[in-house]
């Protein structure tokens, strides 16, 4: 990503959650993997069409989400020009949301389940989200689990818009209702660093630029991290040490980082067993130029079998995932991966094959 320029990518990815949204609400309703489903949706919406209204994006960048989710006949129309050029990669963007969400979810019914609790009463766990560009999972999850802690770091260009525009919602909404709120869950904290100069632990025990009034990262706490939308931008040094780090600052049992990832051809397009198929090879093109042209290259990436080899020696341990036919990662609707470690002992480790 360029230094000082919001990611256009993650613009892309809530633009796309909001497409199928405005297209179909009922969609999302009966959708399995999250009960919450349709305020996802909803956020991302008016979420898009806000930072598209802002002077943070480039002029076609505003152009195509306001007009195309203006008028549901635009909505389906421009999706079905979609799925005839990009085949199953924007279903594929659906499914990750919605499957992550499912995996927090669970993390904190265990973790809830557990009756350590801090000294204020707090259950025994948080919430990191990594790179989290423009989702909205942890505001709206704040709301629903008050005494737990979510926290957010990003980089500053993309994190600054995403606060900018969310203050500017929740006031504009407080003025039609005639009412006043804090913007932002008292459980919730926003961190800024760029984490190719930074490490995860130095960057959360740096002060936050929106610090919820009971909110504290506590490290060595059980916590689940969520990595969406970053792995393929990193060389394997960097996703190498970024595991570590996560690793210093998260490492109990417990603890748990779900991440969605690609695995690369020899001129770096994303490559899945559907590629044979005409629509999706346009689409793993479409990927790699879209990204390139963003200043985000794609650098990393995997084949799903090798995740076990890939984490041997570390504190992680890759979890076995309905789909993933053994391998520890089960292939998306689109174009990418996904996948769950545990962290381990070191003795436990050793004793992974």
């Amino acid at each position: 990503m360029k230094e000082s320029q919001a990611s256009t990518t993650a613009l892309l990815v809530l633009f796309a959650v909001a497409l199928l949204w405005c297209e179909n609400e009922d969609f999302f309703a009966e959708w399995p993997w999250s009960s919450s489903s349709p305020q996802t949706g909803l956020i991302s919406a008016e979420l898009v069409r806000s930072i598209c209204k802002s002077n943070h994006v480039p002029f076609y960048l505003q152009v195509i989400p306001l007009g195309t989710l203006s008028n549901v006949y635009v909505t389906r129309i421009f999706r079905y020009i979609c799925t005839l050029c990009l085949g199953s990669a924007p279903e594929g963007l659906w499914y990750r949301k919605f499957y992550i969400e499912d995996k927090v979810r669970e993390f904190l019914s265990r973790q809830m389940a557990n009756p350590r609790d801090n000294d204020d009463g707090r259950p025994h766990c948080q919430v990191l989200i990594l790179a989290a560009g423009y989702d909205t999972l942890a505001i709206k999850l704040a709301s629903e689990f008050p005494y737990v802690g979510f926290f957010e770091l990003d980089h500053p260009a993309t994190g600054n818009v995403k606060i900018e525009t969310l203050k500017r919602m929740i006031q504009d909404a407080c003025a039609m209702l005639g009412t006043e709120i804090n913007p932002f869950p008292e459980n919730l904290s926003y961190y800024h660093a760029d984490l190719a100069k930074t490490s995860v632990k130095d960057a959360l025990s740096m002060s936050p630029v929106v610090q919820g009034a009971k909110n504290t990262f506590q490290f060595g706490v059980p916590t689940i991290v969520v990595v969406e939308g970053l792995t393929m931008y990193l060389t394997k040094e960097q996703v190498c040490t970024m595991f570590d780090n996560i690793n210093h600052a998260t490492g109990v049992e417990g603890s748990c980082v779900v991440f969605n990832f690609f695995e690369l051809d020899e001129i770096r397009r994303p490559v899945t067993p559907s590629m044979k198929k005409r629509r999706n090879l346009l689409s793993f093109s479409f990927t790699k130029n879209f990204a390139r042209s963003a200043g985000e290259d794609l650098k990393w990436g995997i084949n799903p079998g090798d995740l076990r080899s890939f984490f041997g020696g570390t504190n992680w341990n890759v979890v076995p995932i309905s789909g993933g036919e053994g391998k520890g990662a089960a292939s998306l609707l689109g174009i990418e991966y996904i996948s769950m470690v545990n962290w381990v002992t070191k003795e436990e480790s050793k004793k992974k094959v």
